[in-house]
């Protein structure tokens, strides 16, 4: 076997080890230490291929940037706008089910990032926030916008409603005992709050006076 087969397979030895310790105690949580003891690899191999733990982890977290990405891919590219936002969601809930290990960690990365780290993996996930404003702004072109409202105003709705919600899910980061519940829990309601900024939730009353 030659040298850079060998250390292919190492690598993947260590990732695979590192996504299972991360997915499952995320990054506070996460210890080298128990990387090392859990996929029976030798510490001087994972500094040999990572920096730290933060290079890890975001080699982690780009591992799972990727695998959703490439399943995006797969979306059926003739999909109506209408029903665009239900093909997204569909997507988004099959990784999670699929790639609980990765999604969990992809999870973190978006709503509970560590701060040391925030802006690493921004750059990280930029590819996914690049995608998701894409399938916005396809969707704000299939409707009728309300008078005074540009694309760009809508989108930043979008982005202020996506904050507030998301920052319920912000609390107790350390603790990734529920975090199976708190990504369905998340998934479920989410298409709801992107139906009322699509569709509004009350009807307009007109002036007859």
């Amino acid at each position: 076997m030659k040298q850079e087969e060998r250390t292919e397979l190492t690598r993947k030895k260590i990732m695979k080890a590192a996504v299972n310790e991360f997915g499952s105690y995320g990054y506070e949580g996460g210890t080298i230490g128990r990387i090392c003891k859990t996929g029976s690899i030798n510490k001087g191999l994972i500094y040999h291929n990572f920096k730290d733990k933060d290079a890890l982890y975001l080699a982690c977290m780009k591992e799972s940037c990727d695998l959703l990405m490439d399943m995006f891919k797969d979306m059926d590219q003739k999909t109506a706008p209408e029903a665009l936002g239900e093909a997204y969601m569909r997507v988004r809930m099959h990784f999670f089910t699929v790639h609980p290990l990765h999604g969990r960690i992809l999870f973190e990365g978006l709503l509970m990032p560590p701060a040391a780290l925030q802006n690493e993996i921004q750059e990280t996930l930029s590819p996914l926030e690049d995608f998701n404003r894409q399938i916005i702004m396809t969707m704000l072109d299939a409707l009728p916008l309300r008078s005074g409202i540009s694309r760009e105003r809508a989108i930043a709705c979008f982005r202020l409603v996506a904050d507030a919600y998301n920052a319920r899910f912000r609390s107790d980061t350390a603790d990734h005992s529920d975090m199976n519940e708190k990504i369905e829990a998340h998934e479920k309601e989410l298409p709801k709050i992107i139906d009322c900024m699509l569709y509004g939730i009350a009807e307009k009353r007109e002036n007859k006076e």
